[in-house]
């Protein structure tokens, strides 16, 4: 009985040993959570807006014309050519375009007899990767006329492909736009004299026919008008008011800043 009691009490101790043994050890309390570091947002920010205004980054060339046996044409023109190698094809339109401007005033013209006089100096007022605005300032005597022209040309391209852009594809010109037009033009007093003896679809179709360009935030309408009071006459609609009537190709960019 003894010896039987003595096998019992071994057993007992050896079950009660591997019971221990079989026991899975409890996972330590570890937070396994990794705290992200905040990203510095602004400085790619910062960089990326120090690529573009890069790129877009010009400098001014110049062309000098002066023609016939008493060089009595004398042409100035002063038109931007961006430094990015990429903007190549950029570069030519523009200058294109400031020639074009100068032959199309010659065009039909005897230039062995013409005299004038023309300056005129193109500057740019908006640059990104959808759209370069550019717009000049200038002047042209001519022996036949009483006093100087003024010149006013603008070039709405976009700058990967080239294409140019309407003034329609800029802003929505509808009757809520002409209303705004006229408030704005009353600030001037001529013009708005002027459009004072037009109907608001004369008006409407005489802005269709104007030209524009982006001056960093604000819109500007050439408006052309009579030669005695001015040839044009601009129009700067600033930015909180111009917003609805703003396509796509703009909306997008002011969403962007």
């Amino acid at each position: 009985m003894k010896k039987f009691l003595v096998t019992i009490l071994i057993i007992v101790i050896f079950v009660f040993l591997l019971s221990r043994l079989m026991v899975q050890k409890p996972e330590p309390n570890v937070d396994y959570s990794v705290e992200e570091q905040p990203k510095e947002v602004a400085n790619i920010e910062d960089e990326t807006e120090d690529k573009e205004e890069e790129k877009y980054s010009f400098e001014y060339s110049d062309i000098h014309f002066s023609h016939s046996p008493n060089d009595l044409i004398k042409v100035s023109i002063t038109y931007p050519q961006f430094k990015d190698e990429k903007l190549a094809t950029l570069n030519t339109k523009i200058e294109d375009f400031a020639k074009s401007n100068f032959k199309e005033i010659i065009n039909d013209e005897n230039v062995d007899t013409l005299e004038l006089t023309l300056e005129e100096t193109y500057s740019v007022k908006l640059a990104n990767e959808k759209l370069v605005s550019i717009a000049s300032t200038g002047e042209l005597t001519k022996k036949d006329l009483a006093y100087p022209s003024v010149l006013r040309n603008v070039l709405n391209v976009d700058p990967m492909d080239f294409r140019r852009f309407k003034i329609e594809e800029i802003i929505t010109i509808n009757s809520d736009f002409v209303k705004l037009f006229k408030e704005t033009s009353a600030e001037n007093e001529q013009l708005g004299a002027y459009l004072s003896s037009f109907s608001d679809e004369e008006i409407q179709s005489k802005i269709q026919d104007s030209k524009i360009y982006i001056d960093g935030e604000d819109v500007v309408i050439v408006f052309n008008v009579p030669h005695a009071i001015g040839d044009y006459i601009e129009v700067k609609i600033a930015k909180e008011n111009i917003q609805p009537y703003l396509t796509e190709l703009l909306k997008e960019e002011e969403e962007k800043e």
